[in-house]
């Protein structure tokens, strides 16, 4: 148990503990405490309770910490503290001795611990910050954008598929600029994510890249992790020998299952030319030499993944779900635990339809949009609460950029915080979803300061009423994704066409991963202990 407070002889400390080392030969001492039992405390405003199997879940979204499975006594334990509580008032008449008053202080100390209990009464809204931009973050992801070809065309694809593609020249300036910034601010990791396109096509490029970050960062102790996402069209034997000799990560994006995954991601086809008869614009067609449906992928990518199975390999899946492809989430996530992969990351289209466009109709669209993702999102998840599924959470599922396990600094990202995106042409942009528009140049500064100003708006300058500021979820969402409200509403940081949506989903998941923890502890129970599979 970690001890957050000192000695109890200061006002504002609770509790302290006292250990006596054990004579040799002897049975240890246990833990002893000494109590403030007059510090008052108070239940955190946003806690979340939910009955499970007849157990009691807890979730506090504003404090670090996942959902907790506890006894029913803690409940009523809590509710001694909706309007501020003494320790000794909270006793209720209990006597000040005993094992049942030890159990008592323990207990009050857990939910203290947990964020459960506070100092303090929690404020009806929330005030946002934003990110501490003072001090250099300790890590940094970059996305590297290594080329904008692609082999897929699909609808809703932010990136204009030209034939740029990162150079060596390039690769190893930033590996440079990326070495300096280890250095000079003593990084602890750097975790590289390549993307395009489809960076498969330049295997070279990213080979490269790495070969210069490697030599780049010898002599520091910074870690360095390799991510590549990749669309699972395009494996070679090339590539499983690079994945295995720099220890990638492969993440593998899906639209969906089957069928519905074939909506969006489909192969390029050349325009077949028309053949016209007669030269005019009112002229006949031959019906043999209309443009043919475009093919699907879903049946290639499946192949892959089992050659890098068969490879040792186990990719990641990251999912897109769109309005078009979310009927058949449930049958996805159960492929993908069914066929042996651990990671899935749900993500979803931030558009309706796959477009940006402020139609008339638009608040229509997202409320369909929201309705359907919904649906969606409650039958994968009912699925997944199936015994069968003994998943090491919370890694083993992921929902956009939620934050379920540490309150999220009033952004759901690390756009120009801890998040870089490097362009082919070694400049920074903002986000994925900006690398067409931004243009950040590093220049003669470092990546941090340069990663910095790719985004330097505030949370504190919101564009509405704070109306998000009063909810229990908003440290878990932040208001959702900041550039898809700048599209919709002109602002960053204003309530997200999703809401609704993540006002379901986030429950929604906490009670799943309650249920999950159940299940786990029920399989300990019969078994003694964690089978392979095991968190």
């Amino acid at each position: 148990m970690v001890e957050r407070l000192a000695a109890a002889h200061e006002p504002e400390d609770m509790m302290r503990e006292n250990s006596q080392e054990a004579e040799p030969g002897s049975l240890a001492q246990p833990k002893r405490y000494q109590f403030n039992l007059g510090a008052k405390l108070f239940a955190a405003r946003h806690t979340f309770r939910q009955d499970v199997d007849g157990r009691l879940l807890l979730y506090s979204p504003d404090s670090p910490g996942l959902p907790l499975i506890v006894p029913n006594a803690m409940g009523a334990l809590l509710d001694r503290f909706a309007e501020g509580n003494t320790m000794l008032g909270s006793m209720q008449g209990e006597a000040v001795h005993g094992p049942q008053f030890q159990e008592l202080l323990r207990n009050i100390n857990f939910l203290y611990e947990r964020g459960f209990l506070r100092d303090a009464p929690d404020p009806r809204r929330y005030v946002p910050h934003g990110p501490d931009k003072s001090r250099p973050p300790p890590e940094f992801d970059a996305w590297v954008h290594v080329n904008n070809n692609c082999n897929l065309d699909c609808a809703y694809c932010f990136v204009g598929h030209t034939p740029e593609a990162m150079t060596s020249a390039v690769a190893s300036e930033t590996a440079q600029r990326m070495s300096l910034a280890a250095r000079k601010y003593a990084l602890e990791r750097i975790t590289i994510k390549f993307a395009g396109g489809e960076p498969t096509l330049v295997l070279p490029v990213m080979r490269h890249f790495v070969e210069c970050l490697v030599a780049e960062l010898r002599g520091t102790k910074t870690e360095l992790k390799i991510a590549l996402i990749t669309n699972g069209t395009h494996v070679t034997d090339k590539l499983i020998e690079w994945i295995k000799q720099d220890d990638v990560s492969v993440n593998v994006s899906l639209d969906g299952y089957g069928d519905d995954h074939d909506v969006y991601r489909v192969y390029k086809t050349p325009q077949r030319r028309l053949r016209v008869f007669g030269g005019t614009s009112g002229s006949d067609f031959r019906a043999g030499d209309e443009p043919p449906q475009r093919r699907g992928s879903w049946k290639k990518i499946v192949e892959n993944i089992a050659w890098l199975q068969a490879e040792g390999i186990v990719p990641n899946i990251n999912a897109t779900i769109s309005q078009e492809s979310c009927g058949s989430l449930a049958e996805l996530v159960k492929w993908v635990f069914g066929s042996g992969m651990r990671l899935c990351h749900l993500g979803v289209v931030r558009q309706p339809g796959s477009s940006w466009e402020r139609t008339p109709d638009l608040r229509g669209a997202f409320d369909r949009y929201n309705n359907l993702l919904i649906e969606s999102f409650d039958r994968a998840l009912t699925e997944l609460e199936r015994p069968e599924y003994f998943l090491d959470l919370p890694s083993a599922l992921t929902i956009a950029e939620l934050a379920f396990d540490n309150p999220a600094p009033d952004i759901c990202c690390g756009m120009g915080t801890n998040h870089m995106v490097v362009r082919h042409d070694g400049n920074l942009a903002a986000c994925p979803m900006t690398v067409g528009e931004d243009r950040f140049e590093p220049g003669d500064s470092d990546l941090i300061e340069t990663m910095q100003r790719t985004f330097t708006e505030s949370a504190r300058d919101r564009g509405d009423d704070g109306e998000c500021l009063s909810c229990e979820w908003y440290k878990v969402c932040a208001s959702g994704c900041p550039q898809a409200n700048k599209r919709f509403f002109g602002h960053s940081f204003t309530k997200s066409p999703l809401c609704r949506f993540w006002k379901f989903v986030i429950p929604r998941y906490v009670t799943f991963f309650g249920r999950k923890l159940v299940q786990a502890e029920q399989r300990v129970q019969r078994t003694g202990g964690y089978d392979e599979q095991g968190v």
